[in-house]
C-alpha cells in the first residue's frame, strides 16, 4: 500500500492490532511496562493471524490463488475448482480494494458486519458514481 504500519499492543483494545503510522498523530512515552505474550502468532509484514484481528474467508477461483501466497492468512484449504483462505483483516479499505480487485474469481464465505458482500456493494456504488 505504499505505507509503513506497526503491530503493536493497543491499551484500549487490550490486544495487538497494527496501526497505520501516518494516521498516528502524537505519542507520549509513558512510564508503563509492557511484556509481550510469549509465541505471537505474525505471519509475513507482522500482521497476527492468531484471530485477533477480524477475519474473513473467501473462496478464490483457481486464477486467484496467488492471494494465498502475497497475504497474510490464518490457513488456506484445497477445495474443487478453487481455494478456501482465511484473511485478518488490518483495514477495511483493504478488503475493499482486495474484493475489487478480484471481482467474480472470489466470494465471500462469511465475514464480520460491513467486510463481506456489503462493503464490495457499497465500494462498487462509489465507483458507478464516478461514471454516470
Amino acid at each position: 500500500d505504499r505505507y509503513w504500519y506497526l503491530t503493536a499492543h493497543c491499551r484500549l483494545a487490550g490486544a495487538t492490532r497494527v496501526f497505520r503510522l501516518d494516521r498516528i498523530r502524537s505519542a507520549t512515552l509513558l512510564e508503563e511496562s509492557f511484556e509481550p505474550p510469549e509465541n505471537v502468532a505474525t505471519a509475513m509484514d507482522g500482521v497476527p493471524i492468531d484471530g485477533s484481528l477480524p477475519e474473513v474467508t473467501l473462496m478464490l477461483d483457481t486464477s486467484a490463488r496467488w492471494v494465498v501466497e502475497q497475504y497474510p492468512n490464518r490457513g488456506w484449504t484445497e477445495v474443487a475448482g478453487g481455494v478456501e483462505v482465511v484473511l485478518p483483516v488490518t483495514a477495511t479499505r483493504w478488503m475493499e480494494r482486495l474484493l475489487l480487485r478480484l471481482g467474480p474469481a472470489a466470494e465471500v464465505v462469511s465475514a464480520p458486519d460491513g467486510m463481506g458482500e456489503d462493503l464490495l456493494r457499497a465500494a462498487a456504488r462509489r465507483i458507478l458514481v464516478r461514471y454516470r
